[in-house]
């Protein structure tokens, strides 16, 4: 059972990290099912339900993955294993970074950053470090990039390319909402390039890229067309969560340029997908721009 459970872990990971959301939830939770705590699957059992909440937060269910990744951190605390509650505290921090959850995430990733300088995991320190930053630049700290940058480097002197396209989208996003326009561009091509090198696609580094064109007072074309791509690969990926994303930076984008009824119509084909997570950021921000659309 132990290599049936190892296993399923390590292919729900592969299939995570290709966007393939809907077969990696299916691994994590086999892997779960079978999971026994011992030496060599301590830290799988646990990490396999945080990714099934990661999975099932971009199949578009945030509440349902809130609820899985609470299951996770209850199994890791009680397995006292600091690597395994590490890995899953970091797991949850990103949840509710896509959630957009600024005080849960700065809280999680504080743990984090005790729990890797106590016992020893850079690589752990420096998401946690980016998480907790990315937080407070959100909040309006925007001093705090700094920090972001210093946990971004952090991560990449590991050498790991696991999730690199939610690092770089950390540091784009924090740069956008800071004036720093040419800084952002920047490290979202450079993010870009790297998921094309090692298969990793991601909806919100091109969704941000036209954020990005957007504040620079670009072409409303070119712009479209980033914003189009990420409504693409959100799509070939199942991830509804992102489409919805995506759809509200266009919508918002087809709005200014006269396009309302077109822009009302697609976002509210997505909002009507999600029967759940109605007091998320993404989901509230939806409605208010489609109550906006309709008047």
């Amino acid at each position: 059972k132990q290599m049936a459970v190892m296993g399923h872990y390590q292919i729900g990971l592969a299939e995570h990290q290709r966007g393939k959301f809907a077969p990696s939830l299916g691994h994590f939770e086999a892997a779960q099912a079978l999971y026994q705590p011992g030496p060599a699957t301590i830290v799988y059992g646990p990490a396999a339900l945080s990714f099934a909440a990661l999975s099932l937060f971009a199949l578009g269910w945030p509440d349902r993955a809130l609820a899985r990744s609470r299951e996770a951190l209850l199994l890791a605390r009680q397995s006292g294993n600091p690597f395994g509650l590490t890995t899953t505290l970091m797991l949850d921090t990103w949840l509710h970074t896509a959630r957009r959850d600024l005080t849960a995430q700065r809280e999680r990733a504080s743990e984090v950053i005790e729990l890797s300088e106590t016992h020893g995991f850079p690589y752990l320190l420096g998401t946690g470090k980016s998480l907790q930053a990315a937080a407070r630049v959100a909040a309006g700290e925007s001093g705090a990039i700094a920090d972001l940058l210093e946990g971004f480097a952090l991560w990449a002197e590991t050498g790991r390319q696991v999730g690199a396209p939610g690092y770089f989208a950390l540091v784009g996003a924090a740069y956008i909402s800071t004036g720093k326009f040419t800084e952002a561009r920047n490290i979202i091509e450079k993010g870009v390039a790297v998921t094309a090198q090692t298969g990793q696609a991601s909806p919100e580094l091109h969704r941000l890229h036209g954020e990005v064109v957007v504040a620079m007072g670009g072409s409303s074309a070119e712009a479209e067309g980033f914003f189009r791509q990420a409504l693409d690969v959100a799509r070939m990926q199942e991830a509804k969560s992102f489409e919805l994303r995506a759809t509200a930076s266009l919508a918002r984008l087809l709005r200014n340029t006269g396009r309302d009824d077109e822009a009302r119509k697609m976002l509210a084909n997505i909002y009507n997908c999600f029967t759940e997570g109605f007091d998320t950021a993404d989901l509230k921000d939806a409605k208010t721009l489609l109550d906006e659309l309709s008047t």
